[in-house]
Order: structure tokens, then C-alpha cells, then sequence
């Protein structure tokens, strides 16, 4: 149950641009955040298929994989937002984000990810 939605995001680095992964199931999870498009949202909006979006893990502090994460927080002020510790970055991106270190074990969609 992983659906890709592309993040529209073309550029010299992401080519077409970016892929993010929607795991469905009993907690819905987005990997990366993309850059904010409106395409990106609406195209998680039809992923979820009305769920709510739960949880976003980002996987790094590059704006490609992560700038995107306060336009999700807008369309889904619920969700949490998770990362690993970006060195100078942390604040870049105005979520709530909890941190995640390694061994950490997270539910998303309807598997625990380690």
C-alpha cells in the first residue's frame, strides 16, 4: 500500500522532480515533504483517498526533500512531523517537528519503520 506522488518540483538537480512515497493504512505517512506545490498537495489529497494525512518523516534538510513540510502542516495541522537532526537546519522549516535518532521505531502506514 505505497502509493508515489510526484513532488513537481523540476530542476537541474531533481530532473522531472522529486518522488515522494504515501504508505497507506492505519497510519498514513508521507516520506518527504517536496517543495510545497500545489500539485504536490493536491496529488497526496487524492493518495490519502480522504484520510487524513497522520505523519510526514522527512529524510533530509535539502529544500527538495523538506521545504515543502509547511504547506502540508496548512492542509493537515494534525499531522507530525518527523526528522533526524539537521545540523544548522533545524529551524529552517516552521513545523512542529520531533526529532528521531537512530533505533528509533516509527508506525507509518501499516508498518513500523526502523
Amino acid at each position: 500500500n505505497v502509493t508515489l506522488v510526484p513532488g513537481f518540483n523540476p530542476g537541474p538537480y531533481t530532473g522531472a522532480g522529486n518522488n515522494t512515497y504515501l504508505l497507506g493504512g492505519r497510519v498514513p505517512a508521507l516520506i518527504d515533504a517536496a517543495t510545497g506545490s500545489p500539485q504536490h498537495v493536491d496529488g497526496v489529497v487524492n493518495a490519502l483517498g480522504g484520510q487524513p494525512l497522520s505523519r510526514v518523516l522527512v529524510t533530509h534538510g535539502h529544500s527538495d526533500h523538506a521545504s515543502g513540510s509547511p504547506a502540508l502542516a496548512a492542509r493537515w495541522p494534525d499531522a507530525e512531523f518527523m526528522k533526524m537532526p539537521w545540523s544548522g537546519r533545524d529551524g529552517r522549516y516552521a513545523v512542529p517537528w520531533r526529532a528521531l535518532h537512530d533505533q528509533d521505531q516509527v508506525d507509518a502506514g501499516d508498518w513500523t519503520l526502523k
